[in-house]
């Protein structure tokens, strides 16, 4: 992704994004495809169905948090997430002139003042509320984009299976991650966790109430009304899609994927969050060099290597066989990434196994013989 968006500093859409990022990557047929020899059609649906595993990665990755132990693009500062339209939407005065349809007319007349304070605000201060709103909306991941539905996930997942190698396969137990969806409305028990409540109470109610929102004259139930109103509005701009209907008539939202634009980050600051930030405003979030370096130069080197699971996880039969070569002589990249990992030992050498295709080498250093010389085998 790193290296796909330095390539296009005109930026990605969602029509776009998968293509470019798997061009990026630079692999041969023979280091992602179940026949390294395939050609015509069997070459072009390997190809489609690694842009349909890439595509699932990077939608995944747009969440919040790091993934096990490594920070995402945004943290880093090298990729900047921004939306289609969202200055022209911001600055329309016929959508914000009067209240939404949706808003029934009991509710605009009790926080017609709510209203318009949203209406009188600069269009940037607008367009900043809504770009907060909608990130909060992606990060935990109520995005309206096929790979993420079930059918979807299921679909690619058969895909995957009949036409790449096991490295770039959905695991059996994988599972789509719990997709949310955003209301405009007030919690209850009993209701789903992957859903986002947007209400007065909440993180994104609590920021248009400060000095950073909309003053801190808007009351809970201003604040409520107010919500429902960019959600209606987002809808009508064809940004949000409405997916679900609670029993109470409460729209449920999701963000649609072809509103996300992909933007080359600076790699000097990383992604803000004024909902849960605890810094000074003016201050920047700060970014691992360590990470940012491995994502933009390190890491596109590191396309055709492997990880598994440690070996103490293996059962000591199915260790064994993935030591063992299933095309003795055959690698698929050890000539551009000679690297090897310590793998099986004799009782009198050391032997070194190569990560891809497990071929095993014995290196020309022995165990000495002689007092001490199970100690040194132990170490």
């Amino acid at each position: 992704m790193a290296k796909a968006l330095a390539d296009r500093p005109g930026g990605l859409s969602h029509a776009t994004v998968a293509q470019f990022v798997t061009e990026a990557m630079n692999l041969d047929v023979a280091q992602f495809a179940e026949n390294p020899n395939a050609r015509y059609s069997a070459k072009e649906d390997a190809e489609r169905a690694l842009r349909q595993v890439v595509e699932f990665r990077l939608h995944v990755d747009l969440q919040r948090g790091w993934r096990v132990t490594m920070p995402n693009l945004e943290q880093v500062g090298l990729l900047k997430v921004e939306y289609a339209s969202l200055d022209e939407i911001a600055g329309d005065g016929e959508l914000w002139g009067q209240p939404h349809p949706k808003i029934s007319l009991h509710e605009a007349h009790q926080n017609a003042k709510a209203l318009a304070l949203l209406r009188g605000v600069e269009s940037d201060a607008r367009a900043d509320l809504i770009k907060i709103l909608l990130d909060e909306m992606r990060r935990v991941l109520a995005i309206d984009v096929d790979c993420l539905r079930e059918t979807g996930f299921e679909a690619n997942k058969r895909d995957a299976g009949q036409n790449l190698i096991e490295e770039w396969r959905f695991s059996d137990f994988e599972q789509v991650p719990p997709i949310g969806m955003v209301f405009g409305r007030t919690g209850k028990a009993g209701g789903a966790c992957k859903d986002l409540n947007m209400s007065g109470r909440g993180a994104f109610g609590r920021y248009l109430r400060s000095s950073s929102g909309l003053g801190t004259t808007l009351d809970l139930s201003g604040t409520q009304t107010v919500i429902r109103q960019l959600l209606a509005v987002l809808r009508e701009a064809g940004v949000l899609a409405e997916v679900a209907m609670d029993d109470a008539g409460n729209p449920g939202c999701r963000l649609k994927a072809s509103a996300v634009r992909w933007w080359r980050g600076d790699g000097v600051h990383g992604a803000d969050d004024p909902l849960r930030r605890r810094l000074d405003p003016e201050a920047n979030v700060r970014v691992n060099p360590f990470f940012r370096d491995l994502y933009s130069g390190v890491g596109v080197s590191l396309a055709s290597m492997m990880a598994k699971e440690h070996t103490a996880q293996v059962p000591p039969k199915e260790r064994e066989l993935q030591k063992t070569p299933s095309a003795p002589g055959v690698c698929r990249c050890c000539s551009a990434h000679p690297r090897w990992n310590s793998g099986s030992t004799s009782p009198r050498s050391t032997r070194w196994v190569c990560a891809t295709c497990r071929r095993r080498r014995p290196t020309t250093r022995s165990v000495p013989d002689g007092p001490g010389a199970a100690d040194s085998r132990r170490w």
